[in-house]
């Protein structure tokens, strides 16, 4: 699930799977990612697990688009939002540090709801 979820939020954010990639010694073609700034990489980012991927990635993309994330915390839970430049909330989601889930995942799951009322 995380595999499908980094490389969901990795293609929003403008990375590019190609196919053509690199050549192994099979003779085929092993695919790689381009990312936004240049390079290429055989995977994408571990979004869920790298608070600092995320910032560095995906929320300047959430910025880009007017858009602001703000963090709160309560006891063992962590919660990211997204709203508008009104303040309205436009997506949300929490991680329970008590079950071992990192803010990162929150942070993602925040992203994947706005791309999800992006989609609709």
């Amino acid at each position: 699930m995380e595999v499908e979820l980094n490389e969901k939020l990795a293609r929003w954010a403008g990375f590019k799977k190609n196919v053509m990639g690199h050549r192994r010694p099979d003779g085929r073609y092993a695919s790689l990612w381009h990312y936004p700034d240049g390079l290429d990489y055989a995977a994408v980012p571990d979004f869920a697990n790298d608070i600092s991927a995320c910032f560095k990635w995906l929320v300047p993309k959430v910025i880009s688009m007017g858009l602001r994330c703000e963090w709160g915390t309560a006891s063992k839970v962590n919660s990211f939002s997204i709203h508008d430049e009104w303040g309205r909330l436009y997506a949300a989601a929490h991680c329970d540090r008590g079950k071992g889930e990192l803010d990162a995942l929150a942070l993602c799951r925040a992203i994947e709801q706005m791309i999800e009322l992006e989609v609709k």
